[in-house]
């Protein structure tokens, strides 16, 4: 039911409309969650609401017997505008009652929005925003990395590349399946699974209650945040709705003509054949398309819809800003899985070091690059140490002997018996492995729907080993639980290697690329071997509140590039090493080479004075390459300075960083604090590259002086004499500087009493 006046805050009986969030507020007296007329439970979120303000501020409580006016104590404090906009959620819960009321409601939409109102409950109580309420259970919008229409947009560019001539027609089939993904209404859960048994239904049941929450009630909920589909979901969304829209086409309420229809089915099995049988590389801000200068196509679809564009438009100014190899170069083309590890390290190589090499000589580098490998591949086979050293793990992977399994409980009835064998066997590892941990805490952990495991299967053995693991795709990382192998079968390679593979796994198919767990004492080294830090790079507010905190344990993190093969490194960085000496032997031939010396030269030509063209080798010599003590004879100078300062009588209150404890206001008037010492400290790390930066340093120390102490304080009077005495050093040395430590107008005023 909708609430008299509900929402508008300047109606005359808002007072009166403000009564209801009694039902929502707990009382001023005891520990009453809410009014209520009768000591009948009522549903979450069920209020009367005529009653409510109906009822006089004296009317008592059925559940405390407190009046009205003690549940309101809190709700009067409120300002109008938040009072307003807690009525607004109030009804859209009624409003939400009432869809859970409808018939035409499935079992699956009643599910969620009874969920959805037990959180949204506590905002008229507590306050909060609707999006962190259901956010924290279902997930905040974005829900996946790269959306849809940044998908569909590469996909439409990517065929302009490739066949100018039908850059109009897929211009106009893109924004038009663009449209149809907005509007499109998605199938329960139920449904779905009886169209495609084949589906991942978590996965789907989660996409469809986002779904349902972020885009579809907000049309009738003007309290909820509304989004489109086509920006917050990506490509598992679309991959779902494809066949979908393949089967519907024809009753699709958007106006559009056989033809298109019939290119329409045509273009959307071509974008799920590609997205399902390619492997995208979009990765990273870096390699991704400049979206800022692509044109708002949602903007320009309801141009279309008001007759004011053709969408023929839409895309076209997309393909002026791109130059030929723009989608080759920058990662919007899609790769197949069967590339090799060479090419996909060639192909890398080539757009990240062509604008530094030329084409030419890299070409060349390639090519010798591939001799030398074929060169190597021979010699392999004929010697076994030819190879590159390979842990017992590698081997047996390579011969079969194990393999590396992502499995999970998902809470099914009919799961394969072998995948829960492999758990259990996993978490008797674990219980084994990690005897402090107790034993219900893992089988919880390791059954529980939320967490995954990678397991390693050994044949003959079952398995030897594992990582317990849980995504939270929101926050952008990976938490790591738990990581065991076999006491029989460590130090053969086996820890290394999973761990590889379980961040292969998180590159490739989570897109996550923050690896966190908490370390204890004897797990420090071997998280150390996986490039694991405590220097985490994730911002704390992203994962703490999620992750698991163990008592003694420390916290470490991993972050993942996005084009590394992390099972194929050892390959990959030998062949960049590789690749990078083929091009130091191009661009220099005679590297490494050694001359016989100059010797015959002198004799030859009687002592005469040689001309360096005759000097062997001097001619390949490139000018940049000649050494400069430019820099080093300026640290030395610099470092003079400094000594000459130090030792002056009046460098006493400069020679040690001011004490916070001695004068503790100090950092609240100096932001940025310097001395003679940091000075000395920096000069040895060699901060100090030109004259300007040192002389920007002393200056700050003066400076900072002047700021802080009273005019006849004798720290003034002591750093003005050292100023001066540094404006003459600084002058003798640096004659043309522009940079002095200029006295100030303020002379000093202290009076020493000894003389």
């Amino acid at each position: 039911m909708s609430v008299k006046s509900r929402r508008d805050s300047q109606d005359a009986e808002f007072s009166d409309n403000a009564k209801v969030l009694a039902a929502f507020t707990k009382c001023s007296d005891c520990l009453c969650p809410g009014w209520e007329r009768s000591n009948q439970k009522r549903l979450i979120g069920k209020v009367d609401a005529e009653v409510i303000i109906s009822a006089s501020l004296q009317t008592s409580c059925a559940s405390c017997s407190h009046p009205l006016r003690c549940h309101l104590a809190h709700a009067k404090k409120l300002s109008s505008e938040e009072k307003t906009r807690r009525l607004k959620v109030m009804d859209d819960i009624f409003s939400l009652q009432d869809y859970i009321k409808d018939q035409q409601t499935c079992e699956e939409d009643k599910e969620i929005v009874t969920n959805a109102i037990e959180d949204l409950a506590k905002i008229p109580a507590m306050g909060g925003s609707v999006e962190d309420s259901l956010g924290a259970v279902f997930g905040k919008p974005v829900f996946e990395p790269y959306s849809v229409y940044k998908i569909v947009t590469c996909y439409v560019m990517y065929l302009h590349q490739r066949n100018k001539s039908i850059q109009k027609k897929v211009s106009k089939l893109g924004a038009h399946f663009l449209k149809i993904v907005n509007e499109f209404e998605l199938l329960s859960p139920s449904k779905y699974q009886q169209k495609f048994p084949e589906m991942d239904r978590f996965t789907y049941s989660t996409m469809y209650a986002q779904w349902l929450l972020f885009c579809k009630l907000p049309k009738q909920c003007p309290s909820f945040p509304s989004y489109c589909p086509i920006k917050v979901f990506g490509k598992t969304f679309v991959l779902s709705l494809c066949p979908l829209i393949a089967d519907s086409l024809d009753n699709l309420s958007s106006n559009i003509t056989c033809a298109i229809a019939k290119e329409l089915m045509e273009f959307v099995g071509n974008f799920d054949e590609y997205l399902r049988h390619t492997k995208s590389t979009f990765s990273g801000h870096a390699n991704a398309l400049k979206y800022e200068e692509v044109p708002n196509i949602l903007t320009k679809l309801q141009q279309m819809q008001d007759g004011t564009i053709e969408m023929d438009s839409t895309f076209a100014s997309l393909n002026n800003n791109c130059d030929e190899d723009y989608f080759t170069e920058n990662g919007c083309a899609m790769e197949t899985e069967e590339e090799s590890i060479r090419n996909e390290l060639i192909n890398r190589t080539r757009s990240s070091i062509v604008g530094h090499i030329p084409k030419e000589l890299m070409d060349k580098a390639i090519r010798r690059f591939e001799h030398h490998n074929d060169e190597r591949t021979k010699a392999v086979r004929e010697s076994v140490s030819g190879e590159i050293r390979q842990s017992i793990a590698e081997a047996e992977e390579q011969q079969g002997i194990i393999s590396f399994h992502v499995i999970s409980n998902n809470l099914e009835y009919d799961q394969p018996e072998e995948k829960m064998v492999w758990l259990v066997q996993l978490q008797r590892i674990f219980g084994v492995q990690l005897p402090k941990m107790p034993k219900e805490y893992v089988t919880r952990i390791v059954f529980d729907k939320n967490h995954r495991n990678l397991v390693v299967h050994k044949a003959g053995k079952g398995v030897i080993g594992g990582i317990c693991f849980r995504s939270f795709k929101q926050q952008g990382f990976i938490e790591i639980v738990f990581c065991a192998v076999t006491a029989d079968e460590q130090v053969k390679g086996y820890g290394t290697l999973m761990m590889n593979h379980l961040k292969d796994y998180e590159v490739n198919s989570c897109r996550i690329f923050h690896l966190l767990t908490y370390a204890d004492e004897f797990a420090i080294g071997y998280f150390k071997k996986q490039d694991f830090i405590t220097d985490i790079a994730l911002p704390v507010e992203r994962y703490k509140g999620y992750i698991k905190d163990y008592e003694g344990a420390t916290l470490m993190g991993c972050f993942l590039h996005p084009k590394i093969i992390y099972t194929k490194y050892k390959t990959m960085f030998r062949n960049m090493r590789d690749l990078y000496k083929c091009v130091l032997e191009e661009k220099y031939p005679s590297i490494g080479r050694k001359f016989g010396g100059i010797e015959h030269l002198f004799q030859e030509n009687e002592g005469k004075v040689l001309s360096n063209q005759m000097i062997p080798g001097f001619d390949t010599l490139a000018s940049s390459e000649e050494l400069s003590e430019s820099i080093e004879d300026a640290t030395n100078l610099f470092r003079s300075i400094i000594t000459k300062l130090k030792a002056d009588k009046n460098a006493w209150p400069f020679l040690e960083p001011v004490d916070a404890d001695d004068v503790p206001e100090y950092s609240d008037h100096i932001q940025f604090p310097i001395d003679l010492r940091t000075i000395s400290d920096n000069i040895k790390e060699g901060y100090y590259i030109h004259e300007h930066l040192f002389l920007a340093d002393v200056k700050r120390m003066f400076g900072n002086c002047y700021a802080f102490n009273a005019q006849d304080s004798p720290y003034y009077m002591h750093g003005y004499k050292l100023n001066e005495f540094f404006n003459k050093l600084a002058k003798l040395h640096f004659p043309d500087t522009e940079i002095l430590a200029d006295l100030p107008d303020a002379k000093p005023t202290f009076i020493n009493s000894k003389r």
